[in-house]
């Protein structure tokens, strides 16, 4: 199980919609859709990688574009402030690929209802959440760590994980997880984030885990 950062942004629609403006500002979620409310849609946006037919936004545009391979003569939109969409409220849009038989197309993933009344209840607040945690599946795969002398690979004692991650989708409702991103922590979790960061970089140059463990336990002593 793995975090990932990700943007909330929410668009205008003519369409129904699950959050709708009533007067200025006052945005409330499952109401019977009504042409005297201008209804909202939300999408949830990451910096992950574009591929071909995926659906995007930037502020520069203001809505959603799905990319057809050739955006703005770029092979990468990001360098144009493009972020992929991962998942919306908005039924228009939907996620497609081309198969053998033709191209299939089904609705993208959405937040849960328990998230879109969140956002809703603190828009109403004057607090607009634009930043999230969503959470995403490690399908990494052990790998070689390369070749000896002679040629031949490498196998490691502990095996490289090469970092496959996939958003998360609830196969019942098609929604994703979020959680808030903290901006506070207590000494023992800022303690336990010290030592997930010291693993990782163990891991990675592949060092002595038990020497630096002990010159990281004397030093949190000493220091926090």
């Amino acid at each position: 199980m793995s975090f990932k950062r990700a943007k909330v942004v929410m668009l205008p629609t003519n369409k129904k919609a699950q959050i709708y403006q009533i007067g200025n500002s006052s945005f409330i979620s499952n109401i019977k859709h009504d042409d005297r409310y201008y209804g909202r849609n939300l999408y949830i946006t990451s910096n992950e990688e574009i591929k071909e037919n995926a659906w995007l936004y930037s502020k520069m545009d203001g809505y959603p574009i799905q990319w057809d391979g050739d955006l703005s003569e770029t092979k990468n939109p990001k360098e144009y402030g493009y972020n992929k969409i991962i998942a919306t409220t908005d039924k228009s849009i939907k996620l497609s690929v081309e198969q053998f038989d033709g191209v299939h197309s089904w609705n993208y993933p959405q937040p849960s209802q328990q998230f879109i009344e969140k956002y809703s209840s603190e828009y109403n607040k004057g607090n607009i959440i634009t930043d999230i945690l969503v959470e995403y599946i490690d399908n990494g795969e052990e790998g070689w760590s390369g070749s000896n002398e002679d040629g031949e690979p490498i196998w490691n004692e502990k095996p490289i994980w090469n970092e496959k991650l996939e958003l998360k989708i609830n196969t019942k409702d098609n929604t994703i997880t979020i959680k808030r991103i903290k901006d506070s922590w207590n000494k023992e979790e800022h303690i336990a984030d010290i030592y997930k960061a010291m693993k990782v970089l163990i891991d990675t140059h592949h060092l002595h885990y038990e020497y630096y463990q002990e010159q990281l336990t004397n030093w949190i002593k000493e220091n926090i």
